[in-house]
């Protein structure tokens, strides 16, 4: 069982953060996103049992997942459990996901432990982006053609 609503005072705890990053923040209807998810113990004992959830509003489907250790589900939300992560040291999950729809996707990773932690404020992390329709393709004349030519 996973907790990140716990701390108790006194003592060496874990302190796990998240980040997210995304490689675009506008893409097409098609495109690809792909986000790098970091989870860090910055905490002075190991982290066990760590798990990071990653959702997604704006309806994506998930292309695949990686992470550097544990295993991943197969799924959006999509649940991944770490294992443990050493005090000092850092695990990370690669997720694609195939964007589907104009608008908004906003990916979401949670992250918690067996562990007592001392800030739990640092467990979220958010990335947007925007999805566009596809450009229209025009099809003719070209560039090169001169102003006098018939299109």
């Amino acid at each position: 069982m996973w907790r990140i609503d716990s701390w108790v005072p006194g003592g060496p705890t874990a302190n796990l953060t998240v980040t997210k990053h995304a490689d675009r923040t506008t893409a097409k209807v098609g495109d690809v996103i792909t986000y790098e998810i970091t989870v860090r113990n910055t905490g002075k004992v190991d982290a066990q049992n760590v798990m990071v959830v990653d959702a997604a509003a704006g309806k994506p489907e998930l292309s695949s997942s990686h992470p550097s250790q544990g295993t991943c589900g197969d799924r959006l939300p999509l649940a991944c459990q770490l294992g443990t992560i050493k005090a000092g040291h850092a695990a990370t999950v690669t997720v694609r996901l195939e964007v589907t729809h104009v608008g908004t996707v906003r990916n979401l990773a949670v992250v918690g432990s067996g562990a007592t932690e001392a800030r739990l404020r640092d467990n979220v992390a958010v990335a947007h982006a925007v999805v566009v329709s596809e450009s229209p393709t025009v099809t003719g004349c070209s560039a090169s053609v001169t102003a006098h030519a018939a299109c």
